[in-house]
């Protein structure tokens, strides 16, 4: 469900700026194998990544995850686990930001364009 609320927000804000038409590329990655292997570009660039704590049918979490590949600068953790002090103090060890998952369809977006 807030796949697809995220993508319609983010066509929505992208359509048009300052009378351009923009096409940023939102990903959706369902895998940390996918992070391995083709999607693997993804980590080569200035990404964001909004990563959920529960990763179905893995034996890692999203915090481990942001960890092995290095992204605390880039990530923030979302879950409906937000107030669990103890995903909290990881997350804080590690220097990632938790949002609660509910907010994430609310999030803004900046995107630069030519240095403006």
């Amino acid at each position: 469900v807030w796949r697809n609320r995220i993508a319609e927000r983010f066509r929505r804000l992208f359509a048009t700026m300052d009378g351009h038409s923009v096409e940023p590329r939102l990903e959706f990655v369902s895998e940390p194998s996918e992070l391995r292997s083709s999607k693997n570009y993804l980590l080569e660039k200035g990404t964001r990544f909004f990563v959920d704590f529960r990763l179905k049918n893995y034996p890692i979490d999203g915090l481990s995850l942001i960890q092995e590949f290095n992204l605390q600068d880039r990530a923030v953790l979302v879950t409906n686990h937000f107030h669990d002090p103890s995903i909290l103090r990881r997350a804080t060890d590690i220097g990632v930001g938790v949002m609660p998952k509910e907010f994430l369809s609310e999030v803004s977006f900046n995107l630069t364009i030519g240095g403006r």
